[in-house]
C-alpha cells in the first residue's frame, strides 16, 4: 500500500507541496500527513522480530487448532464415542459436541484474523485477538477442559502482544 502511494507520486510527479489535503478524490488523507516533507526518505513502519515472532507462534497455534476442530465437526460420531468411552457418569450426544467443535474452529479461525491485522501493523487485530482468546479461555473454563497451563500461555502471549500496541496503526 505504502508502495502504491510512492509510485503514484512518481507516476504523475507530484509534490508534496502541490498537494492540499482539501483536494476532492484525494485517496490518501492519512498518509499525507505522515509523510515526511520527502517522500523518498520516508520508511514505512516495521515489524519488531519479537512481534513477528509471536505472530507466527499464533498462526501456527490457530491454523493447527482449526483444523483439529473442523475435523473432529466431520468425525463427530467417533468423536462422541471417545469422550463418553473416557468420562464416567457423562453421557454426551452428537450435537452439543458438534456445536463444541464449530464454536472452537469459529474462535481459532477469528484468532487467525486477528493475527493477520497483527501482522499488518493494525490495532483492531489486537481487539480481535483479545475477543477471540477471552471467549477461548471462556468457554474452556465452563466446560472444563482448559489446564492452567493452557490459560497461562493465552494469557502470557496477549501481554506480550499489547506491549506492542503503540507501534500499531
Amino acid at each position: 500500500f505504502c508502495f502504491r502511494i510512492l509510485l503514484q507520486f512518481k507516476i504523475y510527479e507530484l509534490k508534496m507541496t502541490d498537494m492540499e489535503p482539501e483536494d476532492s478524490n484525494w485517496e490518501f488523507e492519512d498518509f499525507y500527513w505522515a509523510l515526511e516533507d520527502n517522500p523518498e526518505t520516508w520508511k514505512p513502519r516495521e515489524r519488531p522480530l519479537l512481534l513477528s515472532i509471536l505472530c507466527i507462534i499464533f498462526f501456527v497455534q490457530s491454523v493447527l487448532l482449526s483444523s483439529l476442530f473442523l475435523a473432529s465437526a466431520f468425525y463427530n460420531s467417533w468423536l462422541t464415542k471417545a469422550i463418553n468411552n473416557y468420562t464416567e457418569g457423562h453421557d454426551y450426544e452428537k450435537i452439543p459436541v458438534l456445536l463444541f467443535t464449530i464454536g472452537g474452529f469459529a474462535l481459532h479461525g477469528l484468532l487467525f484474523i486477528g493475527t493477520y491485522y497483527i501482522w499488518q501493523l493494525k490495532k483492531k487485530g489486537l481487539v480481535i485477538i483479545f475477543i477471540s482468546v477471552f471467549f477461548i479461555l471462556l468457554f474452556t473454563f465452563i466446560i472444563g477442559a482448559g489446564s492452567i497451563l493452557n490459560y497461562l500461555v493465552y494469557i502470557m502471549l496477549l501481554i506480550l502482544i499489547y506491549l506492542f500496541h503503540n507501534r500499531l496503526q
